[in-house]
């Protein structure tokens, strides 16, 4: 986040005025999708304006998911810019796509199951919020009855709506 930065900055600038100086920082600007926290993308492309040129690598192994999760993350995220979705906010999209890397699953053995699902139109006496977490709800019950054992995950935008998304 910006203010994580602005912290950090004078403490990095510190480390590289020093002859023998190093600063290592770790950073995904993919992660920036977490915005309502303060993400900002723009940040890990700016280093090397504010503070000379990096030596940069990246980690396109993912350990936490299954090769089908990233294989659905790569199709997605690999064409933002040509998705109708986003045609409004076009650079934005561009610039995710530049930075964006596919990856691979380093336990590429796991199962998984994705599935992208757009929710119904909410009714009349309802919040569109409301009508989301309903139709998860529902979808999330019904693959659990369908897959005894298995472990769900939801991912929610706001920490406000857990509680609401456990009742439902």
């Amino acid at each position: 986040s910006l203010a994580q930065w602005q912290a950090l900055e004078p403490l990095a600038r510190e480390c590289l005025d020093r002859r023998s100086g190093t600063f290592f920082c770790v950073g995904d600007p993919q992660q920036a999708i977490y915005g309502w926290r303060g993400g900002v993308a723009e940040l890990s492309a700016a280093l090397d304006q504010r503070l000379g040129p990096f030596e940069r690598s990246g980690l396109a192994v993912n350990r936490r998911s299954s090769q089908v999760v990233v294989d659905a993350v790569n199709q997605i995220f690999s064409s933002l810019s040509g998705n109708p979705a986003l045609q409004d906010d076009l650079a934005a999209a561009e610039a995710w796509s530049t930075r964006f890397q596919v990856h691979k699953a380093y336990h590429a053995d796991r199962d998984g199951y994705v599935r992208l699902v757009v929710a119904p139109s909410r009714r009349e006496d309802e919040k569109d919020e409301d009508a989301t977490l309903r139709f998860a709800a529902d979808e999330i019950r019904r693959l659990y009855d369908e897959s005894a054992g298995a472990t769900i995950g939801v991912l929610v935008r706001k920490n406000k709506v857990v509680a609401r998304m456990i009742v439902e």
